[in-house]
């Protein structure tokens, strides 16, 4: 492209009014203008190349920009923006950002009966049942930290009072290699129930690498009993499914325009194989499209303060195809 907008657009401003889709501003980015811009990026995300990866990292930051500007040029719903990972190709954030794997496993799956209830809107953050979003970094662990929310909503659901957990407990006790092998969150939660159960974050804290299985006993603070995946066959009966037994342990499939969202409501159906667990959270609706509210697991600075709304309506990305459910006492 031979240029980029800079300029600032305010594509639909976001409005307070309740049930407006409340978009952040949209901007556009002009090619003469990457240079500052990247400076400014490696100072906010404390980016630390050498001078043969700066340049590299540069031209990676251009082309998003680039992509940046076509997608918000294309879209109505949501916004993009730059964010930690403008720096990155697509495929090393699907390589190291994400865990699910190329083959998701759908297979086996108890079938999920619906009870006939759903309110018109539901946000398990309002119940006090939801942790602050956390960071997997650059570790395929997204399906431990959507197994840990899972079972940290099973346990505030249950007990009434809401504990960070440890996603390093599960990561050390496991039997894959770590960051690198990935896996599936109904598995997190059975490793989990198999240590008797999860520590606490701050006893437990994560370390972005595989170490040696430390889980104590003693410091075990909510009993895990096990974990089941649900074949859900329609978003009616995902709504159903949530609202019924707290928040979800979901897998997605993503794609670039993942990794540029910024907020708004996702609209783009990703295909193909990047698998990502996420948890979901709740539903609602703005300006007459539903959407679903998801917390990804890639710190507060990407998407809506590490949330994501998605378009409902469309079973876009695979929702709904796997998900899971812990058990707790």
């Amino acid at each position: 492209m031979e240029y980029l907008y800079i300029f600032a657009l305010v594509f639909v401003i976001g409005q307070v009014e309740s049930g407006k889709i409340n978009l952040p501003q949209k901007e556009f980015y002009k090619s003469n203008d990457a240079e500052d811009l990247f400076m400014e990026f490696v100072e906010k995300y404390n980016k630390n190349y050498n001078e043969e990866e700066y340049a590299r990292r540069f031209q990676i930051f251009k082309e998003n920009l680039e992509k940046i500007n076509d997608l918000n040029s294309k879209s109505n719903l949501t916004v993009y923006g730059i964010n930690h990972l403008t720096d990155l190709k697509y495929e090393e954030v699907a390589n190291t950002y994400t865990g699910m794997g190329s083959n998701i496993d759908y297979t086996s799956l108890e079938k999920y009966v619906p009870k006939g209830f759903a309110p018109a809107s539901l946000d398990y953050r309002n119940n006090g049942w939801v942790t602050g979003v956390k960071d997997q970094k650059q570790c395929n662990t997204c399906y431990i930290f959507s197994a840990v929310g899972c079972i940290e909503g099973q346990h505030a659901k249950l007990h009434g009072t809401l504990v960070s957990l440890s996603e390093q407990q599960e990561l050390d006790c496991q039997s894959g290699d770590g960051c690198q092998s990935g896996g599936y969150p109904d598995a997190a939660m059975n490793v989990l129930a198999q240590q008797g159960g999860c520590m606490s974050e701050d006893s437990y804290p994560y370390e972005e690498a595989k170490g040696q299985c430390r889980t104590d006993p003693s410091k075990i603070v909510v009993k895990v009993t096990g974990g089941s995946k649900l074949t859900v066959t329609s978003e009616d009966d995902l709504k159903d499914a949530l609202a019924n037994n707290g928040p979800l342990s979901i897998a997605l499939i993503i794609c670039p325009e993942f990794q540029h969202y910024s907020g708004g409501i996702y609209e783009f159906n990703c295909q193909g194989n990047d698998g990502h667990a996420v948890l979901l959270v709740g539903y609602d609706s703005a300006d007459g499209q539903e959407y679903w509210i998801l917390k990804n697991s890639w710190a507060t600075i990407w998407g809506e303060e590490g949330y994501m709304r998605m378009k409902l309506g469309s079973s876009i990305c695979n929702i709904g195809k796997y998900v899971a459910l812990a058990s707790v006492a």
